[in-house]
């Protein structure tokens, strides 16, 4: 009897991590998983995360990226979500890069690179508003349009940030995109073959890895 009870307990188990395996693996594949997954799924992220976060982030600015994320992942399930990841990883490393050098020059960014809620909404405010549109309506037509226009926002935001901390870091000439007459490095509205280069090689592979996945329709809960 305590066999078969052992083996009872072994099979329910089982039963339960492969049925929750699979709850996990349907959520992050997901296209839109809606808003109350996407509450649990952001915030363990932000828990298991906060270290990292506070490396990019000022407190402030977390507690607004955790609404910016729960969004995202509610209306563009993890594909959208990972895009977010890279674009915070990414510009956060690269905001960093000579840092000393850029705040010598008084080019870095204010708080040693960490994003406050006004850098945080600058950079997110038009993918924020394209989840909110696609959670909001019942149109699968609309909601494919509004996942474009929040890949293209995220996309051109991350070529933006990556091509002007690389220019500022390592540019050899900066030209004013304006007038196009040299100017110092860190020059609001310069540019520089070497943040430029930069700027189009981070986003190009994300741009043609992100649009081709479709959109299934969702729920908002």
């Amino acid at each position: 009897m305590k066999i078969r009870s052992r083996g009872s307990k072994l099979a329910i188990n089982a039963s339960f991590v492969e049925t929750a395996s699979q709850t996990a693996s349907d959520l992050i594949l997901s296209s839109s998983p809606g808003v109350v997954p996407a509450l649990c799924v952001n915030s363990s992220v932000f828990l298991l995360g906060l270290p990292v976060l506070l490396g990019g982030l000022t407190p402030a600015g977390v507690a607004h990226s955790w609404f910016l994320g729960t969004m995202v992942f509610g209306a563009f399930g993890g594909r959208g979500y990972l895009l977010v990841c890279i674009y915070f990883i990414l510009g956060s490393a690269v905001t960093k890069l000579k840092l000393k050098q850029k705040q010598a020059e008084g080019i870095a960014e204010a708080r040693s690179g960490r994003r406050s809620p006004a850098s945080v909404w600058g950079s997110g405010i038009a993918g924020v508003a394209c989840a909110i549109a696609a959670l909001s309506t019942p149109s699968t037509s609309l909601q494919y349009l509004f996942r474009i226009g929040f890949i293209a926002s995220f996309t051109s935001k991350l070529s933006d940030t990556v091509s002007s901390e690389v220019g500022k870091a390592y540019g050899k000439t900066t030209y004013l995109s304006t007038t196009f007459k040299t100017v110092p490095r860190g020059t609001e509205g310069a540019v520089s073959l070497e943040g430029t280069v930069a700027g189009a090689g981070a986003a190009v592979p994300i741009l043609v890895g992100m649009l081709p996945f479709k959109y299934r329709p969702h729920s908002i809960a």
